[in-house]
């Protein structure tokens, strides 16, 4: 494709160099007939690998989620929850290891204290608790990577309230089982924290190795 320059002498009127149809000059911009369809397939195909990179970076593996369980009162209908008659019952995380669940105390006992029982998880992971139906919570690691978490305190879980388990989106193992018990035996308390005595250990040995440098 060319384009044309007309560069009229002086001295000559544009009506006069139209009647003589003379071409002062031709530059070639180097794009011939079918070249800007070219273009435009090469740009589109540009785009397309663009894309296509964006879209393999979005689905590589994304950052690691630590595990989460919240335990919260709630207003929802007591229909569109369990009824739990008994003081222990066990669910499921979903296959992305997270979820969410809506339950009802319809036991003869309003919960002062609250046990749940995790899977086993990647020793790494950081476990976060918490939530409005209890004023504390602790996580007891214990043998074999799987912990105890003990929520207590007011306000707890009364006769039929309704309330959540939040596991998150992720973090927890894909469908991994839990095992909550509600104002356990003093004997399972004295278990669930018998997991704190190595820990403890360990933090008495550091503390007099520091004091001995010191």
């Amino acid at each position: 494709m060319q384009m044309v320059l007309f560069l009229p002498p002086s001295g000559i009127t544009p009506s006069e160099l139209a009647k003589t149809g003379y071409t002062l000059a031709a530059i070639d911009l180097g794009i011939h007939p079918g070249g800007a369809r070219m273009i435009r397939l090469r740009v589109l195909l540009l785009t397309a690998i663009v894309l296509a990179f964006v879209a393999q970076l979005q689905a590589g593996p994304q950052p690691a989620v630590d595990p989460r369980l919240i335990v919260n009162n709630t207003h929802v209908p007591v229909s569109s929850c369990t009824s739990l008659t008994m003081l222990s019952f066990d669910f499921m995380a979903n296959p992305s290891g997270g979820g969410m669940f809506c339950f009802t105390n319809d036991s003869t006992e309003a919960w002062t204290f609250f046990e749940i029982d995790t899977p086993a998880f990647d020793p790494t992971d950081v476990i976060t608790c918490g939530g409005t139906s209890f004023e504390t919570c602790v996580v007891l690691r214990q043998p074999g990577d799987f912990a105890v978490i003990d929520f207590s305190g007011g306000p707890g879980i009364g006769i039929g309230d309704s309330f959540t388990i939040d596991l998150g989106a992720s973090g927890w193992p894909p469908n991994g089982e839990f095992h909550a018990v509600a104002n356990p035996e003093p004997s399972s308390l004295a278990l669930s924290f018998a997991g704190l005595v190595p820990l403890l250990g360990r933090r008495i040995r550091h503390l007099r190795v520091l004091i001995r440098r010191g």
